[in-house]
């Protein structure tokens, strides 16, 4: 959850912004965040002393790295609305393929 969600304050579209980078950031690493803390921990350290996990991405995934800090900014207006995100998440995709394509082909 948003720090905004967690500390019960008024919030809008944008957690669902700071969720994705969340998703984007556990589905490049392929761990669970905070796993080593109680989910009370995790949101006491997510809201109050904003806390995010660490970013540890495979050379090839590291473009993905701007994007996940991006989305879940402390400050929700900070955060870019989700078509933006879609339209980088989708550039860095394409950027990834054509890599593995020409990296296949030689």
């Amino acid at each position: 959850m948003a720090p905004e969600v967690i500390m019960h304050k008024p919030y809008s579209h944008k957690c669902d912004v700071y969720s994705f980078g969340v998703l984007l950031w556990e589905t490049l690493h392929r761990a669970v965040p905070f796993a080593h803390l109680s989910p009370v921990q995790v949101a006491f350290a997510v809201a109050v002393r904003e806390a995010r996990p660490t970013i540890a991405l495979s050379p090839g995934l590291r473009v993905y790295s701007p994007l996940i800090v991006s989305c879940w900014d402390a400050e929700p207006s900070r955060r870019p609305d989700m078509e933006h995100v879609v339209e980088v998440a989708t550039e860095l995709l394409r950027g990834l393929r054509d890599s593995f394509a020409s990296f296949a082909a030689a």
